[in-house]
């Protein structure tokens, strides 16, 4: 609800990717497993992509999410037939309860984590459907060009009311992910890193989704906007030095300087430079300290929203 919003959020285990960082529910690709439940989704549900016009990867990355979320957090969002002919895009979420029993929940847990074909196999044993419907699509961010490992991930929305929740289910097994929890979306979310350490991508999504989910008008458009989309355009952060400040900078997309970046060092202008004017951008300042600020009206109805860390 508009007063107490919450995002799900979880730490990594240490000696991992993200070791001992908080960041969104997901996870790696298991092509075979994750294309062999799209194929499967075709053949029964094709009715509501044609009228969705979810393509292929968009529906691969669908059930990647979702079965990532169930793998780390023992959340499994479902459907069924009736409800997918019945509803409209986007739907709210529901979590499946398995009766409430954590021994069964965490034995299909162990079972998809080792044998991704498994997931879809959970959902038919229980003659239910993934539920595709409610995730929006929010975001794709790509590493930039330069680094040794790349990642193009994408980030989906999904709303679900808390008395839809099975906290008694929703644990963490202690493998990959330690801990679970639901932050309040607020002005303060993202500054305690006494408790948590957030990798900057997730420190943007979640301002962003702060301003999103607190302005009830913006919400409405937002959800308006982006309910017959089937993608977003790609992030792809770019790493330079601006000689006027000289300061090393993350800029993503929105920074007037994003496309003008043909070198590492960059000719800034100093009037948008000192007035903070469409700047959309992480300054590394030292090890673990860093400066996210954007401005960015049009997208956000704000003229400043920033946060220092």
């Amino acid at each position: 609800n508009s007063c107490d919003n919450r995002v799900l959020m979880v730490t990594k285990a240490k000696k991992i990717d993200w070791s001992g960082s908080t960041v969104f529910p997901g996870g790696l690709l298991s092509n075979d497993a994750d294309s062999k439940f799209v194929d499967y989704l075709q053949m029964h549900c094709q009715s509501i992509i044609n009228q969705y016009g979810f393509k292929f990867e968009d529906l691969l990355f669908r059930i990647n999410g979702l079965r990532e979320l169930f793998e780390e957090t023992g959340i499994l969002l479902y459907t069924t037939m009736d409800d997918l002919n019945g509803n409209i895009y986007p739907q709210k979420s529901k979590q499946y309860a398995f009766n409430n029993n954590l021994e069964v929940t965490v034995r299909w847990r162990e079972k998809v984590l080792s044998d991704p074909f498994q997931f879809m196999n959970l959902y038919t044993s229980l003659n239910l459907l993934p539920d595709i419907l409610s995730l929006v699509p929010w975001a794709r961010l790509q590493t930039p060009l330069r680094s040794q490992r790349r990642w193009d991930t994408r980030f989906y929305l999904s709303c679900i009311d808390s008395k839809e929740i099975k906290q008694h289910i929703t644990l963490p097994l202690n493998k990959e992910i330690v801990s679970i929890d639901w932050l309040k979306i607020n002005d303060d979310m993202v500054n305690n890193r006494n408790k948590f350490k957030y990798p900057p991508p997730t420190i943007m999504k979640l301002i962003e989704l702060n301003n999103i989910c607190n302005e009830k008008l913006l919400l409405n458009e937002w959800n308006e906007g982006y309910k017959w989309r089937t993608g977003n355009l790609p992030i792809c952060p770019k790493l330079a030095i601006c000689p006027l400040t000289k300061q090393v900078v993350i800029l993503w997309n929105r920074d007037y300087l994003y496309n003008k970046l043909a070198f590492d060092e960059l000719e800034c202008d100093e009037h948008n430079e000192q007035n903070e004017i469409n700047i959309h951008r992480i300054y590394l300042k030292s090890k673990g300290s860093m400066n996210v600020v954007f401005r960015f009206k049009r997208l956000y109805g704000k003229e400043t929203i920033s946060a220092k860390l």
